[in-house]
């Protein structure tokens, strides 16, 4: 589904633009039935309290249409949703401004927004957070 970042003079060390369409990724962190979602724990999650973070279908659900509607396509749906879309329609969603970053002095750069997101209101009864994800470096 997903291809190899495409190496380009205007696109180089883009980590997380995963395809030739300048599309980026992000995971939205949603709302469980009961309590708070696992970003507010203090304990890990394990198969004792897996069920106090079970998350509703009609949540996912009404989750996917928001941000399709915004034109963010999910492509993954669990205890998150896994977010893909071009970072101005994030910028517009989100009230953020991607920035290029870097982990490491030598590693790639990677878009990363210049504050916390603004979760709109109309999906603050289902989405705790947006998470944009930072390259992993992986070394022999």
């Amino acid at each position: 589904m997903f291809t190899k970042p495409i190496r380009t003079k205007r696109s180089r060390g883009k980590a997380n633009i995963v395809n030739p369409n300048r599309h980026m990724m992000a995971e939205a962190v949603l709302k469980p039935m009961q309590g708070k979602s696992f970003l507010h724990l203090s304990e890990p999650v394990s198969s004792k309290n897996i069920n106090q973070f079970k998350i509703s279908n009609e949540t996912i659900k009404k989750a996917k249409k928001l941000f399709r509607q915004s034109e963010i396509e999910v492509v993954q749906a669990g205890m998150t949703l896994t977010l893909m879309g071009l970072p101005e329609k994030f910028e517009a969603l989100l009230d953020v401004k991607m920035i290029a970053s870097k982990a490491h002095s030598e590693g790639p750069e990677y878009l990363i927004p210049n504050k916390d997101p603004v979760i709109p209101e109309v999906m603050q009864p289902f989405v705790d957070a947006i998470v944009f994800p930072k390259p992993i470096s992986i070394k022999p």
